[in-house]
């Protein structure tokens, strides 16, 4: 699989007050204190999966945007027939007849896209055939450019049962309710877990959850996947702190709002038929 420079099998930042992990594809990922989705409840939802020698494993989460177009995080950026997305699933296992899998043809990745932590964490893959819209399979609108949201939200996701990087990830896809806070409480919050280090944080171009109880949120390997508000695509799964599911241990997303410019630009360049 071809992927962005920065993209190692399992990246991992370890500071001062503890760990910040980002959601590297090949971590595992996980929404603690998620639930069972149930059919068609999130028909946006793709799996992004690495292909090796006829066996294909889930790397990262991913959004319809468009038949050709799939919005995730710069991490998970891929390309080629070792990359495949996978649509139309609520169940890794499932081989109904809604599964849709397509190989990624290009991946876009944002220009100043350095790591995980530079705020610029977000690409588009340019699917190889278009897929097919149903009951299963559907676009998430795109927000308003540099809307700005604070509210109830919620991120949907496949990943490990718990926080050890060996289990094994869930079959069903999963799904949590969460709180965005406005900008500047997302930045005291992570400021508070840094106890002086930098703030990673950036009030422009991430958004956060608060996850304000225990064993909630997203965790390592949740790359790329959505945090939906009010019926529009807000987030990007990009860092969370470790061990995950710590309570006021907030979940930090790459805000698709300050992007919206971006994301049409190299869509309509390479696809006058996008919608």
């Amino acid at each position: 699989m071809k992927k962005h420079e920065y993209s190692v099998i399992i990246k991992i930042l370890l500071i001062s007050v503890g760990n910040l992990v980002t959601g590297a594809p090949t971590d595992g990922l996980k929404i603690f204190g998620g639930q069972d989705a149930a059919p068609g409840q999130f028909p946006y939802m793709v799996s992004i999966q690495n292909c090796r020698e006829s066996t294909c494993k889930h790397e990262c989460g991913g959004s319809v945007l468009a038949p050709s177009w799939i919005i995730t995080a710069g991490h998970c950026a891929c390309e080629g027939p070792q990359c495949q997305v996978v649509a139309g699933i609520l169940n890794m296992s499932e081989t109904s007849e809604w599964r849709q899998t397509v190989e990624v043809e290009k991946a876009h990745v944002h220009e100043k896209y350095l790591n995980f932590l530079d705020a610029y964490d977000i690409s588009l893959l340019q699917l190889k055939e278009p897929l097919t819209y149903n009951d299963r399979v559907q676009p998430i609108p795109l927000p308003k450019s540099n809307w700005s949201y604070s509210g109830e939200a919620v991120v949907s996701g496949w990943g490990r049962i718990n926080g050890n990087y060996d289990a094994n990830i869930p079959d069903t896809l999963q799904f949590q309710k969460s709180t965005v806070p406005k900008n500047d409480e997302c930045m005291d919050l992570i400021a508070a877990r840094m106890h002086g280090q930098t703030n990673p944080f950036d009030v422009t171009r991430n958004v956060c959850t608060d996850n304000a109880v225990p064993d909630r949120g997203i965790c390592s390997g949740d790359s790329g996947s959505p945090l939906v508000a009010e019926g529009v695509v807000i987030g990007l799964a990009s860092w969370a702190f470790t061990p995950c599911g710590q309570a006021k241990a907030p979940s930090a997303f790459t805000r698709v709002s300050y992007f919206v410019d971006w994301i049409h630009d190299h869509m309509n360049s390479t696809d006058s038929t996008m919608y």
